[in-house]
């Protein structure tokens, strides 16, 4: 692969990658000195940054301010929830593996084929319960898109006496959020934009949590230990360009693209392509090549896409996700991510379609000549 190659990035929801004003916003604090719990003058302004940004960001998530306490992302958010929560966990089968790996006691709601919850299952599963459960469901799921139906989750929950969290990871400013029907929630500023290592854990005081984390005091307590004063001054900044974004251009762009290769390849499936989906997202399979093999591919060509979470210290494994919606394992073999960002060109996703049909061209030759070899004996070019 030539170095001067123009590289395609179409994995967002693995990560958005940094935004300019997010740097600039940043940098003017790399310039500012001072413990935020410190007393002093220079502790205090570094505090009064802190406190404006959590303002901020509650203002734009439209709750009260004390909901939001600064993590290092969703991962510990969710953990933090999961493991301070005494009563029974229900969670859903295609749950990020920082929710699904963390209670070996957790109860799991199985999901339709198209990947959303079953909620006769689930009521089925709160009507079990002996005592107030705490129901873990993301909002959209970062390898298919598909939405949840978080007010209908929410509602039946609440019916039940339970408690509701939701991963909100890729629904910040992809899809709207009644965040007040949530007792908690996970934010990473990485998806908007902004900088890794920094994440929001909203709460309701109403949901009984016992936090395992002692020292310091910050942050009332859930989450002490210094603040990351650039990283939470990047997140508000990311937040709020990403709750400005238009999305409608980039969905027109994923219905093209879906339908283009589903009529180049009408053995091609899009996974979810019933379901309501965030407008970035589509996971499709290719027939006869498995998705590492076209990870390669795609890469060799200059384009970055992904074959599921990217939360897995980069290995390559199984998803759970298409195994929880029953997707045949020779289907699901064959998937890869494509997830866009709102600034994705008309021409990166024409040169993402050649790049795709090129790939699955060439794969459908090879078998070719390797039926013809298995028939006969001989290579297609030594039978001619």
């Amino acid at each position: 692969m030539q170095d001067n190659i123009k590289r395609l990035y179409c994995d967002f929801n693995a990560t958005h990658p940094l935004r300019e004003k997010v740097k600039e916003a940043m940098w003017a604090v790399f310039e500012t000195v001072g413990n935020p719990s410190a007393v002093h003058t220079h502790g205090r302004k570094m505090r009064d940054l802190i406190e404006r940004a959590r303002r901020d960001m509650a203002d734009m998530l439209k709750i009260d301010i004390d909901r939001l306490v600064f993590c290092s992302g969703a991962t510990e958010a969710n953990n933090l929830v999961l493991l301070s929560f005494d009563g029974p966990v229900i969670v859903s089968a295609i749950e990020h593996p920082s929710v699904l790996q963390v209670r070996g006691d957790a109860q799991i709601c199985p999901v339709t084929t198209n990947g959303t919850v079953c909620l006769d299952e689930l009521e089925r599963l709160l009507k079990s319960c002996s005592q107030k459960a705490l129901v873990c469901i993301m909002a959209a799921n970062n390898e298919t898109g598909v939405i949840q139906p978080i007010d209908d989750i929410a509602a039946l929950v609440h019916l039940y006496g339970g408690f509701f969290h939701c991963d909100t990871v890729q629904a910040v400013g992809r899809m709207p959020v009644c965040w007040r029907a949530i007792d908690s929630f996970a934010i990473s500023a990485h998806k908007l934009g902004g900088p890794f290592g920094i994440g929001i854990l909203g709460l309701n005081a109403s949901i009984p949590l016992h936090f395992p984390f002692k020292g310091g005091g910050q942050e009332r307590s859930f989450r002490p230990g210094t603040e990351n004063v650039w990283g939470i001054v990047g997140m508000a900044k990311a937040m709020e360009l990403a709750l400005q974004e238009n999305w409608n251009t980039t969905a027109t762009q994923i219905y093209w693209l879906e339908h283009y290769i589903t009529t180049v390849c009408p053995e091609a499936i899009v996974i979810g392509k019933n379901a309501q989906r965030i407008p970035n997202t589509s996971m499709i399979s290719m027939p006869n090549l498995d998705n590492t093999q076209q990870m390669i591919q795609f890469d060799l060509k200059g384009i970055s896409v992904s074959n599921g979470s990217a939360c897995s210290s980069g290995k390559v494994r199984k998803s759970a996700v298409l195994q929880a919606m029953n997707i045949d394992p020779d289907v699901a073999r064959g998937c890869i991510r494509i997830s866009l960002g709102a600034l994705t060109q008309d021409q990166d996703m024409q040169q993402l379609a050649n790049t795709w049909y090129k790939i699955h061209t060439r794969n459908n030759e090879q078998k070719q000549q390797e039926n013809a070899k298995d028939l006969f004996g001989l290579s297609v070019d030594n039978a001619l």
